[in-house]
């Protein structure tokens, strides 16, 4: 909370890592060398800079093996969602906040000791034409992208390639191979096919980076690194971003989040495994996980009841449907391997190369992006395990269920107010967690997902007719389509744990 010491620290960390970046991707007029476009993207990788430039590099388990860890590319490195870049008016007013962002990054004057915000007076020339330089390339980087349900489509999206297939891909621009070697830490040797989720977009990446000067993609890859960095810097510092987003997101400026929650939020997301460990003593006492468990079993049931009676499952994907179902494992309310998060010893181990330093909140981010990166890296040399509660941590509001794993994964953070209470009418458990824990499990032949297409058109056609208010202050239409998983499986989910429980109240109605 040490707001005076930020401010005091200034801009220097943010010019310090940008340093790195000019000395590691020289400008120049002419296209980048292969070599030296593939080193900097690796370094950007090893860095876990919390903002991915051009594309991401993430390890996630295989869906044909699952025991294996691989690596998945995805696209990455636009400043704002990919429509944004259609609208003429929120690309303007975007080419502006990145020349002033410049300008406090860069000027002469150091904004912490002005009376009055930045405005577009202030910008030097040359930051105004970096700018535009910037926001042109990612113009086009935008018009690359792959249509987000295509991105959401498990067939669409999973396409193994070998690193000499990638770089069939980038035979331009990128050498994976020298990416790789500056990404990956030292004794990890990955040799396995990547998981490319757009082949489309690797091949409209190279074509562009071809035509694209270092110079321009020198200040893209610092602009990149301001965006992320900047939301650790003081408040002068970051303000017209903040400005910015407040307008594009439709969020008012002077809700500013109180500064003990961004500190909460700054050790949960740092430090998660080990705050949960805390809060699962606090608040997840009893027999909280018993009774979670014996719930899910019950939805579990409701949807192995209702199977049979369902005229658009074929018998194939009925038996495999049902023998999916009897090979769910639960997770309730914390990780107990890769750490166990109610061991101090396994939280030892994992974090013994963290290294946090008082006084440093802005170093500290750091150390913590590149630990977090290597410890990533780092599952490519392990097998995965089903009961690690991958991605989320005990105090998160959350809950998923992982395909890859047959799992359904409870984070102590949502086993109560609303959702869940040991103390609770079954009602109320049934109707919150049970609802929640009641997604739609999937598991269908050609012709089932077929009949599963036609059966959900009207969720597409009902969800496709809800209206939001946009900053803009126009009506928007919700895309059925690409919430149609996510409204499938609230209402299924409801659905079934409103029929477990009506069946549970007919044999006992003046139970709990």
């Amino acid at each position: 909370m040490d707001e005076a010491s930020i401010l005091k620290t200034g801009r220097k960390p943010l010019l310090d890592s940008l340093q790195t970046i000019a000395q590691s991707f020289p400008a120049s007029g002419s296209p980048a060398s292969k070599a030296i476009l593939s080193k900097a993207l690796g370094q950007m990788l090893k860095s876990g800079s919390p903002k991915s430039s051009l594309l991401s590099l993430n390890v996630n388990s295989d869906q044909d093996e699952p025991l294996v860890n691989i690596l998945s590319i995805n696209e990455s490195g636009l400043g704002m969602d990919a429509e944004d870049y259609e609208d003429a008016a929120t690309v303007s007013k975007y080419t502006g906040t990145v020349a002033l962002m410049f300008q406090v990054v860069f000027g002469e004057e150091d904004v912490a000791n002005r009376t009055e915000p930045l405005t577009d007076k202030d910008v030097d020339k040359k930051w105004s034409d970096a700018a535009k330089e910037v926001v042109d390339f990612e113009v086009q980087l935008a018009s690359t992208r792959t249509n987000s349900s295509d991105l959401y489509d498990p067939a669409k999206s999973y396409n193994p390639r070998t690193i000499e297939q990638l770089n069939g891909l980038t035979p331009s621009s990128i050498d994976w191979s020298v990416m790789l070697q500056e990404a990956l830490p030292a004794g990890v040797n990955y040799t396995r096919p990547f998981i490319v989720t757009s082949l489309d977009y690797l091949t409209k990446l190279d074509v562009l980076l071809q035509k694209t000067p270092a110079k321009t993609l020198q200040l893209y890859f610092s602009w990149v690194r301001t965006q992320g960095i900047s939301q650790y810097l003081a408040s002068p510092y970051r303000q017209p971003l903040d400005v910015f987003n407040s307008g594009l997101k439709g969020i008012p400026l002077d809700s500013k989040t109180e500064r003990w929650k961004t500190c909460v939020s700054a050790v949960t997301s740092n430090l998660g495994h080990m705050v949960g460990h805390y809060y699962v003593q606090t608040a997840f006492k009893g027999n909280s996980r018993q009774e979670v468990i014996k719930l899910m079993e019950n939805v579990l049931l409701s949807y192995e009841r209702t199977f049979p009676t369902l005229s658009w499952l074929d018998k194939i994907t009925r038996e495999g449907a049902l023998k999916k179902l009897k090979a769910i494992v639960q997770t309730v309310g914390y990780s107990t391997v890769n750490p166990d998060v109610a061991s101090f010893a396994s939280l030892e181990a994992y974090y013994k190369d963290y290294t946090i330093e008082g006084g440093d909140y802005i170093g500290n981010r750091f150390r913590h992006n590149a630990w977090d990166a290597k410890k990533e890296f780092e599952k490519l040399e392990k097998k995965t395990d089903r009961l690690t509660m991958d991605g989320m941590f005990p105090t998160e509001v959350n809950a998923y269920y992982s395909p890859t794993f047959n799992t359904i994964n409870f984070p102590a953070g949502i086993l109560q107010g609303v959702f869940f209470g040991v103390d609770y009418p079954e009602y109320v458990n049934y109707g919150g967690i049970g609802a929640v824990g009641g997604h739609e499990i999937g598991w269908w032949t050609n012709e089932t997902a077929q009949a599963f297409v036609e059966k959900s058109q009207c969720f597409v056609e009902q969800y496709g007719n809800f209206t939001v208010q946009g900053p803009d202050g126009k009506e928007h239409n919700v895309n059925g389509e690409l919430t149609l998983g996510e409204n499938l499986a609230d209402n299924g989910g409801l659905r079934m744990a409103f029929k477990i429980w009506q069946s549970r109240f007919k044999s006992d109605s003046y139970g709990r």
